[in-house]
């Protein structure tokens, strides 16, 4: 039952939220580039008085692969003198950016299409008509 709740914990909303929140802690610390996945994970462990987190412990929370724990998600916060509020609309800011590139890509990518008659697509200036086999 426990393997099930982490599972369950892990694919929502929430978890990816707090992912998506540690890896903005760990990107405003370091001034527009992240700190080094290593380095950030030995600031954590330190903080929450571990021995240590592994990299792919710590990229797999970023990811929000595996449950966030809170204390971590805290830590973090803590450790960068970041507060989670200003987390909250960093991330925000970054969605937004990512969402404005991608809408750009598809705007890109609609212009670029070929015109067509409705019986052939042209290219090049040239008329391509559907064959049927």
């Amino acid at each position: 039952m426990r393997k099930h709740l982490r599972e369950a914990l892990a694919d929502t909303a929430h978890n990816q939220l707090a992912g998506n929140l540690l890896r903005q802690g760990r990107l405003d610390a370091g001034g527009g580039k992240p700190i080094k996945q290593e380095a950030y994970a030995r600031l954590l462990a330190s903080k929450l008085r571990l021995d240590g987190i592994a990299r792919q412990t710590l990229s797999a929370w970023e990811r929000g692969t595996t449950v966030v724990p809170a204390a971590a998600l805290l830590a973090s916060a803590e450790v960068l003198g970041v507060d989670v509020g200003q987390l909250v609309e960093s991330t925000r800011d970054s969605v937004k950016a990512r969402i404005a590139d991608l809408e750009a890509q598809v705007t890109t990518a609609e212009s670029m299409r070929p015109e067509s008659d409705g019986h052939g697509a042209r290219v090049d200036g040239h008329l391509l008509k559907k064959v049927r086999t």
